[in-house]
């Protein structure tokens, strides 16, 4: 990974995977099965990674 590659705001973010899948909805009975596939699997990764920034971190507990 790019140490100096750009970052979007989460909300952002968030704007474009519901976008994405709004796209995706209006276009599915006009795009070939595996674009559909490849862009409502874009829009679920941009969701995923921007709800990972909402999770709070997973502590190891000291034994």
């Amino acid at each position: 990974m790019d140490c100096d590659a750009p970052t979007l705001p989460v909300p952002v973010v968030e704007q474009a995977a519901g976008c994405l899948l709004v796209l995706a909805a209006e276009s599915a009975q006009n795009l070939r099965p595996s674009a559909l596939r490849a862009l409502i699997g874009v829009a679920l990764h941009l969701r995923d990674a921007a709800e990972a920034v909402h999770r709070p971190a997973v502590t190891t507990p000291a034994w």
